[in-house]
């Protein structure tokens, strides 16, 4: 299992003549040609305003302006206030991040800011400039996520926060879940505060949009709750071994099933609306993200003009095709199911858990 890692080119695995897995921080490192093309272009965009003051005394404000018209500009302020108690800051593309130094180290820090602009500016290119907030989101990388012996489950908070938690182990960096976290930040204030947190279908929804999104910015599988193993193999093993909680009953009973059954929710609500992308468009799918209803079956099913069962059973049925084009597609869903057992996870037991 270590060695799979390893293989993979994880940054931060290694295996010692015992064969034992040893994880070093999260560091910048690219695994294909699609992630580096991606860090290339943010880069490209960063260079942009230095390239605009350079040229300021021979070109238009008005070319200027649109050279930084792909770049999302924050306005003073902070949507949240700033917490006390941090003794480090630094000012990222559009977030602020907040660290105690004798809990994070500075590479580690640094390496959240330059991975953290990145998506950043990922997700505002994906979802829209009109759809990411003018003030500046606080990130906090708040330690340990098991301090004081308890499990801290990263999260934005009741002011749009975004709270992030880490260990010595890969599943915890403060990168394995930022992506997934920062969409429900820049949601926060039009989808998730106060009243339209309780609305139902709301839970589901948001989680798996943020899941989609995630995804579709970064590209790749190697974080909470994959591992590096592919989203349609371990789907595709859930659906074929009954262990797939039913989509109806994650939309009407997301509190009770959404964490209790997470190793299930968080890919199957992710691989849902991924799926809905895919079906939509882009246009249409962020349009329907955009709707501030009660989000139901009913939902689903007047927006795109099918009944939700055989919504439903066309999106397990790609989820399914798509698996057959993974040669090792039950070797990796096995092989992440041990692994998570390494971690303490389980799956939830149909007739038992749901």
């Amino acid at each position: 299992m270590c060695r799979r890692f390893y293989r993979a080119g994880w940054p931060f695995a290694t295996v010692d003549a015992a064969d034992t897995c040893r994880f070093a921080p999260y560091s910048l490192v690219w695994n294909n040609t699609d992630q580096l093309d991606t860090w290339g272009q943010n880069m490209k965009q960063s260079s942009i305003v230095r390239r605009s003051r350079n040229l300021a005394g021979h070109i238009s404000t008005v070319l200027i302006a649109l050279l930084l018209a792909d770049l999302v500009a924050a306005e003073p302020g902070t949507q949240g206030e700033i917490p006390a108690g941090y003794d480090r800051q630094k000012e990222g593309q559009g977030l602020l991040f907040l660290w105690r130094e004798a809990e994070t180290d500075e590479s580690t820090a640094e390496t959240a800011i330059e991975v953290g602009n990145v998506i950043f500016n990922g997700i505002a290119k994906f979802l829209g400039r009109d759809r990411v907030p003018s003030k500046k989101l606080v990130v906090v990388l708040d330690g340990s996520m098991f301090a004081n012996g308890t499990r801290r489950i990263p999260r934005v908070d009741a002011q749009g926060r975004v709270l992030l938690y880490t260990t010595s182990a890969p599943m915890n960096q403060y990168m394995s879940v930022f992506a997934h976290e920062l969409v429900h930040a820049i949601r926060y204030q039009n989808h998730l505060a106060g009243d339209a947190s309780a609305v139902l279908g709301t839970g589901f929804f948001e989680e798996g949009f943020a899941e989609a999104v995630a995804l579709q910015v970064e590209g790749h599988s190697d974080r909470y709750p994959y591992w590096g193993y592919s989203p349609a193999a371990i789907n595709a093993h859930l659906i074929e071994e009954d262990l797939a909680i039913p989509l109806e009953r994650l939309i009407n009973e997301h509190a009770a099933l959404s964490l209790k059954c997470e190793l299930q929710s968080y890919p199957l609500r992710g691989s849902f609306l991924t799926y809905l992308h895919s079906l939509m468009g882009h246009e249409s799918f962020l349009l329907l993200s955009d709707a501030r209803s009660r989000k139901d079956t009913s939902f689903y099913e007047k927006r795109l003009a099918k009944p939700f069962a055989e919504l439903v059973s066309d999106w397990r049925d790609h989820v399914l095709a798509q698996a057959e084009h993974i040669p090792d597609a039950e070797q990796q869903a096995l092989d992440w199911l041990a692994l998570n057992q390494q971690f303490g996870f389980k799956l939830c037991e149909k007739g038992a858990d749901f």
